[in-house]
């Protein structure tokens, strides 16, 4: 797999609430492709974020946001900017030498990359074998 060296993923999900149906999320094909991920080298995390709290959701979200992706009304907006982020809309974070390279979901030619979208489009990328 060329390219992935030092890349690593970070699911952020909520174990007890159901996902909005817009960005569509099917966690059992979410988790299988982070698991191809996993057995190609790539270090991944699965992040419950059940219980956390409005805080520790706003501070992953302002980590995501460094990505400089566009999130126009995926994970909320105006004064709940960020507010549904990990919990009602699961995100996965792409990771390289420490810093938020990518997230998924997000706004992409006027549509919504999903976070399955995402990591099929990495794993043809990197040429990850599934």
């Amino acid at each position: 797999m060329r390219g992935a060296e030092g890349l690593k993923l970070e699911l952020f999900y909520d174990s007890t609430v159901e996902p909005f149906g817009t960005p569509r999320f099917d966690f059992g094909v979410v988790r299988s492709l982070l698991r191809t991920f996993a057995k190609s080298g790539v270090e991944v995390r699965i992040i419950d974020t059940a219980g956390w709290n409005r805080r520790m959701l706003s501070e992953a979200f302002s980590r995501a946001s460094a990505a400089g992706k566009e999130f126009r009304g995926i994970f909320g907006s105006g004064r709940r900017k960020g507010w549904f982020f990990g919990r009602e809309v699961p995100a996965v974070l792409l990771i390289k030498e420490g810093r938020v390279i990518d997230v998924y979901p997000h706004v992409e030619k006027g549509g919504i990359r999903t976070v399955e979208e995402g990591l099929r489009c990495l794993i043809r990328r990197l040429r990850v074998r599934e």
